[in-house]
This record gives structure tokens, C-alpha cells and sequence, in this order.
């Protein structure tokens, strides 16, 4: 009869490694449920960006005052625009001035809308 070896039991190290990794990959999976769920969203709501318009409606809206931007925002909101407000909150905050919250609520208000 073979003699069994003993386990070595696991480290703290190795157990709080296994659970970063386990913790990574939900996130992860988390992130790219998301993403789809969001990418179905928008589809949906027609919230999705025009390469052909993007750049025109990002220059427009950047050359705008600050008011002129919010009534913009709302216009498009009002006529259903998805394009072109998809143009303006996937622009990164370096180009539009709008902070991500901002984007997120009206994001919010046109996909509830649609």
C-alpha cells in the first residue's frame, strides 16, 4: 500500500491571491455584461453615434456658451436626436466640458425617454 502525501496547506498569500483572481475575473465578466447590456440600450434608443456627423456636432457644441450648450442638449433631447447627442456624451469631458455625471443623467432621461 503507497503511502499518500500530505497536502501542504495553503498559504494566506495563495489564498488571498486566488481570491484577487477570482474577484478580477467577475469584474470583468461584470464589466462586459454591461457593456452589452448598455450597447442593447442604446441601439435600441437609436443613442447610437454617426462617424460621418460626430465631428461637425463636437465642434458646434463646443463653440457654444455654456447656455447655449444646456438649451442644445435639451432640443436634442426633445426631438429624440440619438445620434447627435450620442455624439456629445461619448466624447470624452476633455472636449465637451461636461462632467460624466451630467452626461450619465441625460443619457439617463433620453434612454428612458425612447
Amino acid at each position: 500500500m503507497r503511502a499518500t502525501r500530505a497536502r501542504r496547506p495553503e498559504t494566506a498569500k495563495t489564498k488571498n491571491s486566488k481570491i484577487a483572481k477570482t474577484s478580477h475575473e467577475f469584474d470583468e465578466l461584470r464589466s462586459q455584461a454591461l457593456k452589452g447590456l448598455y450597447g442593447q440600450i442604446d441601439e435600441q434608443a437609436n443613442m447610437v453615434v454617426n462617424p460621418t456627423y460626430q465631428q461637425p456636432i463636437l465642434n458646434r457644441f463646443i463653440a457654444m456658451k455654456p447656455k447655449e450648450q444646456i438649451n442644445f442638449l435639451n432640443e436634442l433631447l426633445a426631438e429624440k436626436d440619438g445620434p447627435s447627442l450620442a455624439a456629445i456624451l461619448d466624447a470624452p469631458k476633455a472636449a465637451t466640458g461636461l462632467a460624466k455625471d451630467h452626461a450619465n443623467r441625460m443619457w439617463e432621461a433620453y434612454t428612458k425617454a425612447a
